[in-house]
Parts: structure tokens; C-alpha cells; sequence
């Protein structure tokens, strides 16, 4: 990133990568110019180049802050993901990026997007920083798990993936509604997680709440 753009207030950082995050988030990587940075943000196209470079060079700079806030949260809340359930590890885990989603309404929604963009002047750069994002999941959610719990067939690597994609789905829907839509969003998601509980864990792990 430049000078130019370290000198300005965090504040305004924030506000120009959150209008850019929102933008790429609605219209994808192609259909999004710089000029719709610009505008969402309030500042003028050249103030665009001058921050990020080019175009490609602000799409994986967005990448990296977006899946960096992600896990500076989880960092910062490590403590709550000590238990060994794998359904409540889970819901603590969607806690945790619905707070963050309530202070940066566009995260999860570009990163959604972000997944699924397939332009290849910016897909390298999706690829390399999705490839250190599985490394991290697995590290929080299946480390210290109490497999045990699980029925005899039951995968938990691919439980995992479904509930990824179950809450990418989850920020989908919500795309910067208001907090009261996420938080009946996430009740609905927990009434899920006690759905698969039941369904997944041995009958001896299951009846209690997640």
C-alpha cells in the first residue's frame, strides 16, 4: 500500500475498504470499476489508484484484510473455542463472526463472492489466500474435537464443509440487513446445529442443549 494511504485517519481506511468490500461484494470482481469504489466510498478515482495501485491489486488486498479481520477475531476469542463439542465449537464459532459481521457489515458477503469468483486475473490470488484460510479452520474446529461422539459413518471433515457452507449461506441472505435479521438468521442456524447434533452424534451426545 502507498504513503498516501498509511497517512490517512483508520477510520477512513475502514470506511473506504468497507464501500469497497460492499461493492465487490454486490457486482463481483469483472463488473466492478474503480469508479464504483470511488463513489461507495466517497472519494474521488484517482484517490482509488493512488491507495491500491490497480484494480487487481485492491481486489487481493481486500482478500487479505478481509480474511485477516476474520481471524484476528477468532484469535481474539480462542478462549471460547476451547471445548472439545463439535456442534457447540461451531456455534461459538458463528457468535464470533456474527459480531464481527454487525461492525463489518460486507466481510462475510465478499467472501463469499471471493470463493466463488473465477476471473483469472484475480483467481491466484484467491487461491493462495483460501488455501491458508482451510489450513486455519481446521485447525480451530477440528483440533481437540472428541470424535467419539460421532456415529461410526459419520465424516466429520465433510460435516465441517456443509456447516462452512451452511454459514456462508447465513451471511448471503443477511448481506448488511439489519442486526435484528442476523440475529434471527442465527437463531435459525442454532435450531440446524441441534438438528445435525441429533442427527450425527451417537444417541448418548444427544437431547442436551448446543
Amino acid at each position: 500500500m502507498s504513503d498516501t494511504w498509511e497517512a490517512i485517519a483508520q477510520d477512513k481506511r475502514e470506511r473506504i475498504l468497507d464501500a469497497a468490500l460492499s461493492a465487490f461484494a454486490a457486482n463481483g470482481y469483472r463488473k466492478t470499476s474503480a469508479a464504483d469504489v470511488a463513489k461507495a466510498a466517497n472519494i474521488s478515482k484517482a484517490m482509488v489508484f493512488t491507495y491500491f495501485g490497480s484494480k487487481p491489486q485492491m481486489y487481493e488486498f481486500l482478500c487479505g484484510y478481509a480474511m485477516e479481520l476474520v481471524w484476528t477475531e477468532f484469535r481474539a476469542n480462542a478462549h471460547k473455542l476451547l471445548t472439545d463439542d463439535f456442534f457447540e465449537r461451531i456455534r461459538l464459532s458463528v457468535e464470533i463472526k456474527t459480531a464481527l459481521m454487525k461492525r463489518h457489515g460486507a466481510i462475510l458477503a465478499f467472501l463469499t463472492s471471493m470463493y466463488f469468483e473465477q476471473d483469472g486475473e484475480v483467481r491466484p490470488a484467491i487461491d493462495k489466500h483460501l488455501a491458508n484460510s482451510f489450513s486455519l479452520r481446521s485447525e480451530h474446529m477440528l483440533t481437540g474435537i472428541d470424535a467419539s461422539r460421532f456415529r461410526r459413518e459419520i465424516d466429520s471433515k465433510l460435516v465441517t464443509k456443509m456447516l462452512t457452507w451452511l454459514s456462508s449461506g447465513l451471511a448471503d441472505e443477511w448481506r448488511g440487513g439489519s442486526a435484528e435479521t442476523l440475529d434471527e438468521l442465527t437463531a435459525a442456524f442454532d435450531r440446524i446445529l441441534e438438528m445435525l447434533k441429533n442427527s450425527f452424534y451417537k444417541e448418548e451426545f444427544t437431547g442436551g442443549d448446543i
